[in-house]
């Protein structure tokens, strides 16, 4: 920027050090308001276009004109320059603004520097000619100061942009959907998508940055985790177990990809390839937009799951997240689409975008935290910092309510780790706490004395522990590992467990519910096994199997030998399983159908096969007569999950399912089982009301 002191009006403005003073005062401007008026005095009496200021003065950030006529609003309020009858900036409607009022360069004896060449600035006043000896005194005078100017001059940084913020909230009667991940923003910042809700219906909006209102995007209805096309034209998005997109003006939605299983984001790249995430255990996938899908990644011995992929500008390389059990061990990996090369890039963070030379990701412990980033080179080249802390962030697969592109940034705000949850039982319909303090419970099953083995997290900790059945008095099963998924003994004796090593499968193991002895494995297997329940008799336990490219399904555990074998009669897609308290018939969850479905078939023969839920459900528990299946079903957008019952009528080899009716709903319902005590539940603590608006940042790496 040129140097140098201008006079207009009352008003004095050293250029130099974008200083603006009026008798002697100094009046305080941002330094985009120093910047336009700066711009404008180059060009007294000329029009400087808007593009022109925005290009100059935001340096080729990515901003609205709102911007600009913020500034120069902030400039007439401090100028007292009335936009109606202008003494200083006018505005020509439709090609931008002209600084009308005469300026003036002061004299060099009064203590000032006159513009330099090149200011584009032609002086009001007028020199008189001076004799040569005076003339070579004020030439010598004025190198002596100029050279001492440069001497001790240091440049000034530039001005930090301006951080703009907003909130943009769904027309009525719509509201922001925060239980998926419901933010896109396009690559060049100028638009984005949300996802907002009508009772259990979703559909996207689509708001411009520089618009005042955003739109309904037609053809959307029912889709879910949106993602924007390179050019920003279009916006992909989740229906019916495909990848469709629209344009951004709505019509008719065009497939791209089938997704087999649950869909855990995509990113799609300039050269029409799109790589996203999907099944359970999840991995990533390759496809172009009608094309055969084809298995990009195997999340066998690398982590539980690959999730929420980002492609990489130039569409060489992509990002991803590698969870395996919390935020604490989750991390973000590199790997070329090219040669097949991966990289970790950043430990302890999961669902990271890049933009501005920047990687956004959600960290362990609930903040958004930047780190700067080759994309080229695929290296992370600083530490991360910190630049949200109120970003909604689920902590049970490591997605943040936040999308990045050029300079917007958008998000959600809500709960950045797990909340404490509580034991409950129902009465006569009602939940009643169980004595025992609230703590991150996951998972529980009750004893056949009543004590309740259950998982309890900490952190980046995951252990197995016991709540007494009098007073809820915890002891703890396990000090080592990452423990999940406790299983009664059927003489409870026994607690079997599954527990993970670093950087290996969980397989099962055990230990005496008293906490004698020491923890024993009872399988040993390549692949990521659970125990699901064990048999009546105590011969058997029903294991969960996480299959490379297939997702889950079920073996059996022989106890006394440790050796596996299939349960021939279970479907390729079988999720759980829990035998009857007689052990002559399995209700277990089968996706047989496209979806969660519960069944029941007789044990062992497995003659019959009747299907007891009819809208979806998972996880059957029987009640201890046997005559009741319990199950959960999760509403979609919702944040819970339901309980539902079927009675049962066994007889002979037949069984006779009733109607399904719902047992209990809330908000704040995780899970909900039979044990020897009735039906137990596990909630969350109060939940914090869904987000009204969608916060929008502008210029959001000034924000670091």
């Amino acid at each position: 920027m040129t140097r140098g002191v201008l006079e207009f009006g009352d008003y004095r403005f050293d250029r130099g050090n974008q200083i603006l003073m009026r008798a002697g005062e100094e009046l305080p401007l941002p330094p985009r308001a120093l910047g336009v008026l700066s711009r404008l005095l180059e060009e007294p009496g000329q029009i400087v276009s808007k593009q022109t200021l925005l290009d100059s003065v935001w340096n080729g950030a990515y901003v609205t004109e709102t911007s600009l006529s913020e500034a120069v609003g902030l400039l007439r309020e401090t100028l007292q320059d009335a936009p109606q009858a202008p003494v200083y900036i006018q505005t020509v409607h439709r090609r931008g603004y002209r600084f009308i009022a005469p300026v003036r360069v002061p004299d060099v004896a009064a203590g000032f520097s006159p513009p330099e060449e090149g200011d584009g600035l032609k002086p009001v006043t007028t020199l008189q000619p001076a004799a040569p000896l005076a003339l070579a005194t004020a030439v010598l005078l004025v190198l002596l100061a100029a050279a001492f100017v440069m001497a001790t001059y240091e440049p000034q940084a530039a001005p930090r942009p301006l951080v703009v913020r907003f909130g943009v909230a769904p027309p009525p009667p719509y509201e922001v959907l925060a239980q998926v991940p419901s933010l896109a923003v396009s690559a060049d910042g100028r638009h984005f998508v949300y996802t907002a809700r009508r009772g259990d219906e979703s559909a996207l909006f689509h708001r411009e940055v520089s618009a005042v209102e955003s739109r309904e995007i037609a053809g959307t209805r029912g889709g879910l985790l949106p993602f924007f096309s390179p050019d920003g034209r279009r916006v992909g998005f989740f229906l019916d177990g495909q990848l469709v997109s629209v344009p951004l003006a709505g019509g008719t939605a065009l497939p791209l990809a089938r997704v087999a299983g649950t869909f855990w984001g995509a990113g799609w790249s300039e050269d029409d390839t799109l790589v996203f995430a999907a099944g359970f255990p999840a991995a990533l996938h390759r496809a172009r937009p009608g094309g055969a899908v084809e298995p990009l990644t195997d999340p066998t011995g690398q982590g539980i799951s690959h999730l929420w992929p980002r492609i990489l500008p130039g569409g060489k390389a992509v990002i991803f997240t590698v969870w395996t059990n919390t935020p604490w061990d989750a991390r973000v990996d590199w790997r070329s689409l090219v040669t097949g090369e991966q990289r970790t890039l950043l430990k302890g963070v999961s669902d990271c975008s890049f933009a501005r030379g920047l990687l956004v990701c959600a960290q362990a412990g609930g903040t958004i935290v930047t780190a700067p980033f080759d994309p080229l080179a695929g290296r992370v080249t600083g530490p991360p910092l910190p630049l949200l802390r109120d970003a909604a962030i689920q902590p049970t697969t490591g997605f943040a309510q936040l999308a990045v592109g050029g300079g917007t940034l958008v998000y959600l705000t809500g709960p950045r780790e797990d909340v404490p949850r509580t034991l409950q039982r129902l009465v006569s319909g009602t939940p009643r706490p169980i004595a025992a303090q609230p703590r991150v419970y996951c998972n529980f099953m009750e004893g056949p004395r009543g004590e309740v083995a259950v998982t309890i997290r900490d952190r980046g900790r995951s252990d197995i522990w016991v709540l007494d059945a009098a007073d809820g008095t915890p002891s703890r099963l396990t000090f080592e590992r990452f423990n999940v998924n406790p299983v009664w003994s059927p003489d409870g004796r026994w607690v079997a467990f599954a527990s993970r090593e670093e950087n290996g499968p969980f397989n099962v193991y055990r230990r005496r519910a008293d906490g004698s002895g020491a923890v024993e494995r009872m399988v040993k297997s390549p692949l990521d096994l659970a125990p699901l329940a064990w048999s009546p008799d105590g011969r058997e336990m029903m294991l969960r199997e996480a299959r490379p490219g297939m997702g889950f399904g079920v073996r059996l555990l022989d106890v006394a030998t440790g050796t596996l074998r299939p349960w021939q009669r279970a479907h390729p897609k079988t999720l759980d399983g829990v035998w009857s308290p007689d052990g002559k018939w399995i209700a277990y969850t089968s996706g047989e159908t496209g979806r969660w479905e519960i069944y029941v078939r007789s044990y062992p023969g497995g003659e019959g096969r009747w299907q007891v839920s009819t809208d979806g459900g998972e996880n059957p528990s029987w009640s201890a007569d046997g005559r009741t299946i319990y199950f959960q079903r999760r509403p979609r957008l919702e944040h819970a999950s339901e309980l539902w019952s079927v009675p049962v009528d066994p007889h002979g080899d037949e069984l006779s399912p009733g109607a399904a009716t719902r047992v209990f709903a809330n908000r704040s319902m995780l899970v909900g089982a039979a044990g020897p005590g009735g039906v137990m539940l596990l909630a969350n603590g109060p939940l914090p009301p869904d987000p009204a608006e969608v916060r929008v940042v502008l210029e959001w790496p000034s924000l670091r």
